[in-house]
């Protein structure tokens, strides 16, 4: 999976740096409270916990677990490995269905979901287009791509390209790709979660690369705590603290990845319907939601679709969202009304 590096960071530790948007667990740690730590997707991941101490062994086969689930998630939606199962469908070509099941058949469906409830804000077949920009992983020069350039990558991108159908999923252009990066982190986080609560583990956080879910308690009678602070180029201090509750919570930020040409600011946030990179003023999406893959795939979507849409949309799901807006280089908060009982 290609995963972007420079998306905000949901951080478990005090004091720790972060690239966008600082989220940290404000209560401190305590007896039988435990830490295990990774890497996977590109990312760190950490894992906390309370309840009875666990033996080595016990410890050793919850590790494995998570590592072989890691694995699974790879296997099956990486565009790194060539072998994976959106690898094969990307490589093949048009008209032929790919059937979907398991892990990729979950995310796929959940994305191509989410792209029509935010009116194709998330797409996943954009990558094309983020990468003429100079955005992808290949790591062009940056530069502000032709109309001509512009218009015949168009041609082969847009969710109207995928058509799911009994045999599975089809593409009409051969030149299509899907990547998964803009909810398939957050679907790693809901299947780590997953192996701890087979394991019996009920009161849990789960952070992989600054997306995040918690179920239960940090300790007893005391709730998992999110701390929400500002973007350091604009200042310092915490926006809000949260309490998610059993939920997940995603964040999405356009900070550090642009680019400046003739003094226009270009962010690496592309709009799929027009091709050109967003020219919108939110800062960063802040999404929580029962899953982390549906919270990581909306807080992407709110990005592209700007402030008063987001918040429409918002309103009408009812989905917990806050938007940080640059407001001529001070941050506005903007919440949904969904979003105010999270707020401590």
């Amino acid at each position: 999976m290609v995963f972007n590096p420079l998306r905000s960071h949901i951080c478990i530790l005090p004091l720790c740096s972060v690239l966008l948007i600082f989220l940290s667990v404000i209560s401190p740690v305590q007896a039988k409270h435990h830490r295990l730590t990774g890497h996977t997707m590109g990312n760190d991941y950490q894992l906390q916990w309370q309840g009875p101490a666990l033996s080595a062994e016990q410890m050793f086969a919850l590790h494995r677990d998570i590592e072989a689930r890691l694995v699974e998630l790879n296997a099956a939606l990486s565009t790194w490995q060539s072998d994976s199962e959106l690898s094969h469908f990307n490589r093949g070509p048009a008209h032929q269905p790919k059937a979907l099941d398991g892990h990729l058949g979950t995310v796929v469906t959940e994305a191509l979901r989410l792209g029509r409830l935010s009116d194709g804000a998330l797409d996943v077949t954009v990558g094309p287009l983020v990468a003429l920009w100079g955005f992808g992983a290949e790591g062009e020069v940056r530069q502000v791509p032709s109309a001509t350039e512009v218009r015949d990558t168009l041609a082969y991108t847009g969710l109207d390209q995928l058509a799911l159908t009994d045999a599975g999923l089809v593409k009409r252009d051969a030149r299509t790709r899907v990547d998964l990066s803009a909810i398939a982190k957050g679907y790693g986080v809901d299947q780590v979660a997953a192996v701890l609560e087979a394991h019996g583990i009920r009161d849990y956080l789960v952070d992989i690369g600054g997306e995040l879910r918690v179920r239960g308690e940090r300790q007893a009678d005391q709730p998992w705590r999110v701390g929400v602070d500002k973007p350091y180029a604009y200042s310092q201090g915490q926006v809000t603290i949260v309490r998610p509750g059993d939920n997940a919570l995603a964040t999405s930020g356009d900070y550090r990845n642009y680019f400046e040409q003739l003094g226009t600011r270009y962010s690496h946030i592309v709009d799929p319907a027009t091709g050109m990179a967003v020219q919108q003023r939110v800062i960063s999406a802040t999404v929580i939601a029962p899953s982390c893959m549906t919270a990581d795939g909306l807080a992407t979507a709110f990005m592209v679709m700007g402030v008063k849409a987001s918040l429409a949309l918002a309103e009408k799901e009812k989905i917990p969202l806050m938007l940080l807006e640059d407001n001529f280089g001070r941050v506005k908060i903007h919440y949904s009304s969904a979003f105010h009982r999270y707020i401590e």
